[in-house]
């Protein structure tokens, strides 16, 4: 985890997501996109409780961040994406779309990332933020893609989506050269 870079622990998790890809689309041709997601936060969820509950320090640390916690929520991103692509919305999916939707999820991402509630041992804000943050995403993008009938490219996004990965993985050899300059602080 806290090798070269202390972001690349992703990495290894990405490779995962890749290698389990053919299983992530059996599951969606099966299930369907957005059922996927739930199986899978079921299982992310067993896992985790399971891990909190029976496991103890190291062990414990790494039951809670295997690949299978996290795979829910990029199966969470692809389910957008393909609803952002595809240009169709479920009807109860309207609430994303609305012209303020953006502003309750960020106000509720806020509150929840400020507070962090814990209950039963979990960590709220680790299973409530990527839902408010797909929330944010999606009404930031399904109201130009419903209007358009199909993807709409969205400008400020694409641009930030370009240089996003580099600076995730530069950040912290950025802080730690500010943190070397003496008087930095």
């Amino acid at each position: 985890f806290n090798s070269i870079n202390a972001v690349y622990w992703s990495i290894a998790l990405e490779i995962q997501f890749y290698l389990c890809y053919p299983i992530y689309l059996w599951s969606r041709r099966v299930l369907g996109s957005l059922e996927t997601v739930g199986a899978l936060g079921a299982c992310a969820l067993a896992t985790y409780f399971i891990s909190s509950v029976y496991l103890h320090d190291d062990a414990r640390f790494v039951g809670q961040h295997l690949f299978v916690v996290y795979w829910w929520q990029w199966a969470l991103g692809a389910w957008l994406a393909d609803s952002y692509c595809s240009g169709r919305m479920k009807p109860w999916l309207r609430i994303l779309s609305s012209r303020y939707s953006v502003i309750p999820w960020i106000a509720f991402s806020l509150l929840i990332g400020l507070k962090d509630p814990v209950l039963l041992g979990l960590h709220v804000s680790f299973w409530l933020l990527p839902l408010l943050s797909a929330g944010i995403l999606g009404s930031l993008v399904m109201r130009e893609a419903q209007r358009a009938g199909e993807a709409a490219p969205v400008p400020l996004l694409s641009y930030a989506g370009v240089f996003s990965y580099s600076i995730y993985l530069n950040h912290p050899v950025a802080f730690a050269l500010l943190f070397a300059i003496p008087g930095w602080r």
